[in-house]
């Protein structure tokens, strides 16, 4: 696995159309996936990318940026990388780290914020190129503390310190608990009403504020 540097990474985002594509099922049957695939590059998160392809008219082609946290409910349930490892092989997608690998904020590790798992445990043995989220991400002053970030939202704050030319993002739901949460499975819901009540998880509603807040100054397309 080989870390890479900013100048690196600005020459994968920097005045580059990115389309950043969530997990919820919003996109389902919405024909959007020629608009997906007209971008430069194209994220993709965690189990999203073992699925997709199954209607690309909905969630198109393109994998460049396979974002994870180094955990998978597939791999967990099949005690098996085999379907990780051919993704790699097929789509040759550069690797984001949604969490830091190295992190020495106590607070932030109660939140289990650093790379580690058995996708990551797999990633560390295999010559992938591979973006670190920095610890950084998780203190900037915009959050106002809220430093429990998702996946999605980690990665939106990343790529604005690289300079795309614009954001669209698609299949984000900011954890509505009226929804399913991930596209290739309509019966389970994640996040609660209890959850959210009791402030369990990701807070949804103020990661939606945040990026639609942020969408007023740069470039983002809430799709």
């Amino acid at each position: 696995m080989k870390i890479l540097n900013n100048e690196e990474i600005f020459s994968i985002i920097k005045g580059k159309k990115v389309a950043v594509i969530g997990n919820s099922p919003s996109l389902k049957n919405s024909n959007k996936g020629d608009f997906i695939d007209t971008h430069d590059v194209v994220i993709r998160f965690n189990e999203g990318p073992l699925y997709y392809e199954d209607d690309t008219n909905s969630f198109g082609k393109k994998c460049s940026v396979w974002a994870t946290n180094g955990w998978s409910a597939e791999q967990e349930r099949t005690l098996s990388t085999d379907k990780h490892e051919k993704l790699i092989k097929e789509k040759n997608p550069y690797i984001l780290g949604t969490r830091p690998i190295r992190n020495d904020n106590n607070q932030h590790l109660t939140k289990g914020l650093q790379m580690r798992g058995p996708i990551f445990d797999l990633l560390k043995s295999l010559d992938v190129k591979y973006i670190d989220t920095p610890q950084e991400i998780f203190n900037l002053p915009i959050l106002e503390g809220n430093f429990n970030l998702s996946s999605g939202a980690a990665v939106i704050m990343l790529l604005l310190h690289f300079e795309p030319e614009n954001l669209s993002l698609l299949g984000f739901n900011f954890f509505d608990h009226n929804k399913p949460t991930h596209f290739w499975d309509n019966k389970k819901f994640m996040y609660t009403k209890d959850m959210k009540e009791n402030n369990i998880g990701h807070n949804g509603d103020f990661e939606k504020q945040l990026i639609t807040s942020l969408a007023e100054s740069f470039n983002i397309n809430i799709n």
